[in-house]
């Protein structure tokens, strides 16, 4: 009974002891936690002093860099999303359905009706075909309805001083800083997505610095508010990026059961999904049992076999200047069907 009793006591003891130490390593890591905050903002600061320096050696007036930087701070709630793109965490099927609808290719095919001569003049000057240009315009902003409501230069700063990807955003961050300072759009008004890509086309700052248009000749580059600069815009992009007039970016596919021979899959791509094997004629894939509807394709057009989650396409360079507008596959597939969806006349 005595050693029983004893036991008891012990065991109290130890208990009291455990909750002691747990309390005091809690209080230990609450204080590392509120030192870690400590140094990391005093890193932003000094991150952004450094900033300002390289601004200003740039050509970056001091008014602007005064009136940019001025008491910023990061954004945490940019950190969280960039963890968390839908691109990377969504699956084909829950991807597209979000943003290939019917409601979203009826209202292209509006817009495609009320902007007929723009987008007659677009496609005659950078070889563009009007579907694309509508697509890509629907799902970056839903036909400029979502433009973002986020600091272009709060978020960038916030990306470029997070260790993730901070050479690309430092980058992307001077290029708004050169835009903010060109009077295109005022700092007060210099809104975009937490990636702090920009007005209805979602451009990043450094392409909207080489590509951007003025194509309604007011002498401001605005794709925040101007349809023919927004789609004009991203016309030259796509130009750029290598869009080859007449050739659609590609069509589904079906892999013969009994195929053999495909060529090894090189890793060409962008994204999640990342099975390409090609490129080679297509009349060379129908002979390795790839059939797919001709839609514009001739014989000797080249393509690569695209495979998404057990899904087979073969697309051509035209697909490749859509991942040069968002280097993912799903997005650029997106586009391409939506684009489809808005020519057809049974979407």
């Amino acid at each position: 009974m005595i050693g029983a009793s004893i036991l008891w006591y012990l065991v109290q003891f130890a208990l009291r002891v455990l909750r002691l130490r747990m309390a005091v390593i809690g209080i230990a890591l609450f204080s590392l936690g509120l030192t870690s905050h400590a140094v990391q903002g005093a890193s932003f600061e000094t991150w952004l002093d450094a900033l300002r320096d390289e601004a200003r050696s740039i050509g970056i007036s001091e008014e602007t860099v005064s009136e940019a930087l001025q008491g910023l701070a990061p954004n945490q709630r940019v950190i969280e999303l960039d963890r968390r793109q839908p691109e990377f965490t969504q699956t084909l099927d829950e991807y597209l359905a979000s943003r290939v609808s019917i409601a979203r290719v009826r209202e292209g095919q509006a817009k495609q009706a009320q902007h007929r001569v723009l987008l007659d003049e677009l496609e005659a000057k950078y070889g563009v075909p009007r579907r694309v240009m509508l697509a890509i315009w629907g799902m970056e902003s839903g036909y400029g309805r979502q433009v973002g409501s986020f600091s272009v230069v709060r978020s960038l700063a916030t990306l470029a001083w997070d260790e993730r990807r901070s050479a690309f955003f430092r980058r992307e961050l001077l290029a708004a800083l050169r835009i903010a300072d060109s009077g295109d759009v005022a700092l007060g008004a210099f809104h975009g997505s937490w990636a702090g890509a920009l007005g209805q086309p979602q451009l990043l700052p450094s392409v909207y610095v080489q590509h951007a248009q003025d194509v309604d000749g007011d002498g401001r580059r605005d794709i925040w508010t101007s349809v023919p600069d927004t789609l004009g815009s991203i016309a030259e992009v796509m130009r750029a990026n290598g869009w080859k007039e007449g050739v659609p970016w590609g069509v589904a596919a079906r892999v013969a059961s009994d195929a053999e021979s495909l060529p090894e899959p090189n890793g060409r791509g962008c994204g999640a999904w990342q099975s390409h094997q090609g490129p080679t004629s297509i009349s060379e894939w129908s002979r390795h049992g790839v059939v797919a509807p001709s839609r514009g394709l001739g014989s000797s057009e080249l393509a690569t076999l695209l495979t998404l989650e057990n899904r087979h396409y073969l697309v051509t360079s035209s697909f490749e200047a859509l991942l040069g507008y968002n280097c993912s596959n799903a997005y650029a597939l997106a586009v391409g069907l939506l684009a489809d969806g808005i020519a057809s006349a049974n979407p």
